[in-house]
């Protein structure tokens, strides 16, 4: 075996450590330098990993994106760059250099020209993760570097530089640089470009302390550097960093605030709404600061429509929270949570509403039953509708009622007394009676056997009319009744009669006929007489 250095050598940072073995830090330092080479095999990988990246973005799939850093070779030239820096080997730190530049070239092309293809779904929301960097992009880069130098030093380790690569991402910034190039959002390109710059520093100095720790400078230089030598050839890089890692602090102290106001508009939001109707926040759509005032747009799923009023009030709150003016668009998307027991939740005028519709259900319920009580003792009556109104502020209740006989007046008082007494209230009831006449094939259906068959009562009707009529007429001179017609219609019987005479029947005698018809006959009657002007003459007089 090679023999190690002695236990009491130093690292060029003053750090004690138990030193590798000369043949093996040559083999890692000659491995550190093949992977920070510019060869075929490099540039075939980074076009593929790039590529795979690209789609992965577009398609917004972090699967994707995470099969291509596995493959992605950019994190070599940087650790080449870091051992060529900490040895002062200028060959190695232009070879690593030109093979990080060509490769960060690249791969913003393949971006660039993918961007272009036609059918690209626009922005995902992969591609927007990578725009903003914050401190936080530094703290992961720094620890990957770490890691990943670390795993390189150490041959037992290399199973864990799969993971380093997929931690560190440095080809999906590249990649999502090209793309929003290509799609014109150049503010956001150069984020996501600022997000690679500030991986390969942040990894670039671990790289550095993690070689200077293990001596690999000893593989490549003479003479072991300083730490003021190291200092000076890192200066740049540190510098960079400190500058990125003041901005990076910025976007990430802006991106907080961002989010602690984000979440206070959808706090008093989700309180409001579910205060005001019930319903729940199903979307902040957006919201901005323009001009001093936020103009916020939300959708709420609510069991009813907001009203200008109610939307007004939550504006109020929200400015109260956010000490500043608010505009808000609130979309109202109807519908009803139920559970076993019916709606949910319903509001104030709704329960009301709802009250008032039950109420009248059981009101008009017992109004059915009382009258239907009565039905039953007249055959084929049954009720068919029922209405509650008000006559000159009165309640009043109308119920149609079809049957073959009249509901007398007497019958209509006794339902209206046991209506006063099941509904606990005196009212007026109004029977319409809709006359009807069911048959079958054997005959009439609901008649008494002693009760005439309709053709007979109207036979026995129209005698009796004649006889009367021909009577009443008659008792002038000078009169004959050619015909008596009558028919029922809506209720009312209507008798028309055709007269001959030497002069017409007045209106005044056509009124007391038809009074003594009404009183003796049927209540209902009305009576027009037609008079025909004819007469013959004769010493003895007028004949008819």
């Amino acid at each position: 075996m090679t023999p190690l250095l002695p236990e009491s050598s130093k690292n060029p940072l003053g750090w004690r450590f138990k030193p590798l073995a000369a043949e093996a830090r040559k083999t890692i330092s000659e491995n550190l330098e093949d992977g920070a080479t510019a060869t075929r095999r490099f540039f075939v990988l980074l076009t593929l990993s790039t590529t795979i990246a690209a789609f992965g973005l577009l398609n917004n799939s972090a699967a994707v994106i995470i099969g291509a850093m596995i493959i992605a070779p950019l994190m070599g030239p940087i650790l080449g760059l870091s051992l060529g820096m900490v040895a002062g080997e200028h060959s190695l730190e232009r070879k690593a250099l030109i093979a990080e530049i060509a490769g960060v070239a690249l791969a913003v092309l393949i971006g660039f020209l993918i961007g272009h293809l036609p059918f690209t779904l626009g922005v995902s929301q992969e591609m927007l993760a990578r725009t903003s960097p914050t401190a936080y992009d530094l703290g992961i880069a720094f620890a990957s570097g770490l890691a990943g130098a670390y795993a390189s030093v150490n041959p037992k380790l290399n199973g864990a530089l799969a993971g380093v690569a997929i931690s560190v991402a440095l080809v999906p910034p590249l990649a999502t640089s090209g793309l929003l190039l290509a799609m014109g959002s150049g503010r956001e390109s150069l984020g996501a470009f600022l997000l690679f710059l500030a991986n390969f520093f942040s990894i670039q100095i671990a790289a550095a302390l993690v070689f200077a720790t293990f001596g690999l400078s000893a593989s490549r230089c003479v003479e072991t550097p300083s730490p003021r030598q190291l200092f000076a050839r890192f200066a740049p890089g540190v510098g960079a960093l400190i500058l990125m890692a003041w901005f990076m602090t910025g976007t990430l102290i802006e991106l907080s605030s961002q989010r602690h106001i984000e979440a206070l508009i959808r706090e008093v939001l989700s309180r409001q709404i579910a205060r005001g109707t019930g319903g729940r926040l199903e979307q902040l759509l957006k919201w901005d600061l323009v001009k001093g005032q936020y103009n916020v747009v939300a959708s709420a799923l609510t069991p009813t429509v907001f009203g200008s009023d109610q939307v007004s009030q939550i504006e109020g709150d929200l400015s109260s929270a956010l000490h500043r003016p608010v505009r808000l668009v609130l979309r109202s998307i109807v519908s009803q949570d139920i559970d076993r027991s019916g709606r949910v939740y319903i509001s104030s005028e709704e329960k009301k509403q709802s009250d008032q519709a039950k109420e009248e259900v059981g009101f008009l319920e017992q109004v059915r039953t009382v009258v239907s009580k009565h039905l039953h003792s007249i055959h084929g009556a049954h009720l068919t509708d029922v209405q509650r109104t008000e006559a000159n502020g009165s309640p009043s209740v109308i119920a149609v009622v079809q049957s073959p006989s009249q509901i007398e007046p007497t019958t209509v008082a006794e339902i209206q007394k046991d209506l006063a007494g099941a509904l606990g209230q005196q009212l007026r009831l109004v029977v319409r009676n809709v006359r009807t006449q069911d048959a079958d094939a054997t005959g009439y259906l609901y008649q008494s056997p002693s009760e005439p068959a309709p053709e007979q009562q109207m036979v026995a009707l129209q005698q009796r009319l004649e006889s009367v009529l021909k009577v009443r007429i008659g008792l002038k001179p000078a009169r004959f009744v050619k015909s008596v017609e009558s028919h029922l219609e809506f209720g009312r019987l209507l008798v028309n009669v055709e007269v001959e005479a030497t002069v017409p029947v007045r209106p005044d005698e056509v009124a007391k006929i038809q009074s003594d018809l009404r009183r003796y006959v049927n209540p209902t009657t009305s009576v027009t007489v037609h008079t025909t002007l004819e007469s013959t003459a004769s010493s003895a007089g007028w004949n008819p």
